[in-house]
């Protein structure tokens, strides 16, 4: 299977270039209050020297609705990943004027705007996956994190043995797809692989010097990683 790789907290064309090279599929950019927030006219000169078919994700934490809408046109984002406390309506609602009544819901917003929700990996965890899967096609993918205080990224990983528990309830959805983040590094990506197989990985402190700059060669071992063990799962 192919792992989709996504590197986010990206402050400079530098780290976004370094990760394109190294194969990553995706860039976040964080306009969420944190030290790794970005303006989003900063976004756009970075968006505006990469690839256009890269994947460029905003994430948001309890932000209104048109806030996001507007932040995702003038940053050039194509996807959002929302770690609040969003509601399926609230997801319904973001983008329905980008969705064609001739296409399903995924694939007509797939054209424009993707959609990942982020899902604290506690207690109510299975019951909040539940409600958005029966609301129909409202996410791309589910983004699993850690339950820490910290919304947007706490850099700490969760139960994954626990979690590989919870997504078995899931897997006879095909449409339901899933992204593990959280406290994700070079030395333990594969071991997170191997027991979650999910669909894709998300990583941000994990392969920085500090907050916001990124170390080279962790963004690339960690690539590297995912790559040679995508292969066996």
């Amino acid at each position: 299977m192919s792992v989709w790789v996504k590197i986010c907290g990206t402050t400079n064309v530098d780290d976004a270039e370094t990760a394109i090279a190294c194969g990553a599929n995706a860039l976040g950019f964080i306009f969420a209050p944190g030290p790794r927030r970005i303006a989003p006219l900063d976004a756009r000169n970075i968006v505006a020297r990469l690839p256009a078919t890269l994947q460029r994700i905003g994430v948001f934490v309890n932000e209104k609705a048109e806030r996001v809408r507007d932040i995702v046109s003038r940053a050039g984002m194509t996807g959002v990943q929302l770690h609040g406390d969003e509601s399926p309506e609230y997801v319904q609602e973001l983008f329905r004027n980008e969705r064609s009544s001739e296409r399903s819901e995924r694939a007509a917003r797939r054209r424009e705007t993707r959609v990942f929700k982020a899902i604290r990996m506690d207690e109510h965890a299975a019951e909040k996956i539940g409600k958005f899967a029966a609301a129909g096609d409202l996410v791309d993918a589910f983004l699993l994190e850690s339950p820490g205080a910290l919304r947007g990224g706490s850099g700490k990983t969760f139960d994954w043995e626990s979690a590989a528990t919870l997504l078995r309830q899931f897997e006879g959805d095909p449409k339901l797809r899933f992204i593990v983040a959280g406290g994700l590094r070079p030395g333990n990506v594969q071991d997170a692989l191997r027991k979650l197989r999910p669909w894709g990985v998300d990583v941000a402190s994990g392969v920085e010097k500090q907050p916001g700059i990124k170390d080279p060669d962790a963004v690339r071992d960690f690539i590297d990683k995912v790559r040679e063990v995508e292969a066996t799962l």
